[in-house]
């Protein structure tokens, strides 16, 4: 008893101090208890004048009393509910053309309404001092909201809608980076490079994530200011380098879907997103929603494991017959020649019978590199395994760039069995690159293309 007791108060809290926050947005009660706690999120005026009420009532007036008196304002809000149903269908016929949103209407509302009646007045003899305080309660809330507030709604922020691009701006080549990690500039320094090469543009996005239960206007202006300040800082360090800059700060109840939305709508070429090096969510492979933006991507994505500025001067390619490591090549040797690096293509041999074709692969993809005027050699080796063979090369570089393998959506791989494992596990900056635009000449299926992986 005492346990299921405990448990109905803390619901009773739970759902009277979100009824509270929702009039106190609406404006039927003062602003305060509208607005959410910054670091928590929660309804804390609401919660704290819930509990404040229990209490005085348990301690100032008869357990039967509180009862009775409990009773009588849940039979009289159910009253008003009904009568509220009978207005509205009047009201707004059109909204009730459903038969089944009322049915047997109006005899249902009115039976209920007659019954709720019945109950209620029937407890005036039981303890008439519970209907005078439920009275005086109706007749209070009244006051608040016809003399106090007056229906005064509250400041809310509404994120201002993007406009619409023009057929320029949709032909322009375009980078998106979800900010998340502030201090991770070694992000703007590869969109950079794209974004040169390309005559294009950075979107810098951070999105304030909202929970599902809190409207998204009921978000603080200052929560959003913050952010902004923060995507300010990395658009002037991206504009120093030359490159058009746009930032967007997002408010949504979904992280990954405002991402993927943005990058369609803003018609983006290339996402490159940053990342920790290690997850705590069981069953991932960089993150619950890293994993989600990678499978779902409607266009080319690199993910870079860095912290900070990223030194250029080597960089390692881990070679490979895929279309992926294709477009890997190519954008590791823009980033070695705008920062005049040196290039290394590693090829990592595992298996003799697959000598010939590896050989080929590499030399393919040193030409691409040489094609940019870098400095590039081939590395051959014959380590017990692929993953610690790499990782141990890992070590003498300062960049390893990996293409992704043929993984589908449906996998439990962000870019493949064994470049997931060499991305966690190596000991320098690697940036893993997953293509996925359409229409390509080296896109699977396409001539010449290599479908084909050692």
């Amino acid at each position: 008893m005492v346990v299921g007791s405990v448990a109905a108060v803390n619901s009773i809290i739970f759902s009277t101090s979100r009824v509270s926050f929702s009039m106190g947005r609406d404006g039927n009660l003062p602003a305060s208890f509208g607005r959410l706690h910054p670091k928590n999120h929660t309804p804390v005026i609401g919660i704290v004048a819930s509990g404040a009420i229990i209490i005085l009532m348990l301690v100032l007036l008869d357990i039967n009393r509180v009862a009775a008196f409990a009773d009588i304002l849940i039979l009289l809000l159910f009253i008003l509910v009904n009568v509220s149903a009978l207005r509205l269908r009047n009201m707004h016929p059109e909204a009730f053309k459903d038969n089944r949103l009322t049915v047997l209407f109006p005899f249902l509302p009115l039976v209920a309404i007659a019954a709720k009646m019945f109950i209620a007045i029937s407890m005036f003899a039981f303890d008439v001092l519970a209907w005078y305080l439920a009275l005086a309660v109706i007749f209070a809330g009244l006051l608040v909201h016809y003399f106090v507030k007056a229906r005064e709604e509250i400041e809310h922020f509404r994120p201002p809608a993007p406009s619409a691009l023009s057929e320029e701006a949709k032909a322009r080549y375009r980078v998106l980076i979800p900010v998340d990690d502030p201090k991770n500039e070694g992000i703007i320094d590869i969109a950079v490079t794209l974004a040169a090469k390309y005559d294009g543009e950075i979107l810098l996005t951070t999105v304030l994530e909202v929970p599902a239960s809190v409207p998204l206007s009921a978000v603080e202006k200052k929560r959003v200011e913050e952010r902004k300040k923060v995507l300010e800082k990395l658009r002037e360090y991206s504009e120093m380098r030359g490159i058009k800059t746009r930032a967007l700060v997002l408010v949504s109840h979904d992280v990954v879907a405002s991402i993927i939305d943005t990058a369609k709508k803003n018609h983006v070429n290339a996402i490159i997103v940053g990342w920790k090096g290690y997850t705590n969510t069981q069953k991932r492979v960089l993150g619950r929603k890293l994993d989600d933006i990678v499978r779902q991507t409607p266009c080319d994505i690199m993910v870079l494991k860095a912290d900070g500025k990223l030194r250029l001067d080597r960089i390692m390619i881990l070679s490979g017959g895929l279309w992926h490591v294709s477009k890997a090549t190519e954008v590791a040797a823009d980033i070695a020649q705008m920062n005049e690096s040196r290039v290394t293509i590693l090829n990592v041999i595992t298996n003799e019978r697959y000598l010939v074709r590896a050989a080929e692969y590499s030399k393919r993809l040193k030409m691409i590199v040489e094609s940019r005027q870098v400095p590039v050699i081939i590395k051959e080796i014959r380590p017990e395994s692929l993953i610690s063979g790499v990782v141990a090369e890992s070590l003498e570089t300062n960049l390893l760039v990996i293409g992704s393998s043929a993984a589908k959506r449906w996998d439990q791989f962000a870019f493949g069995a064994i470049q997931d494992v060499i991305a966690k596990n190596a000991k320098c900056p690697v940036l893993v690159y997953k293509r996925v635009a359409p229409g390509t000449p080296d896109a699977p299926g396409a001539p010449g293309s290599e479908d084909g992986e050692d």
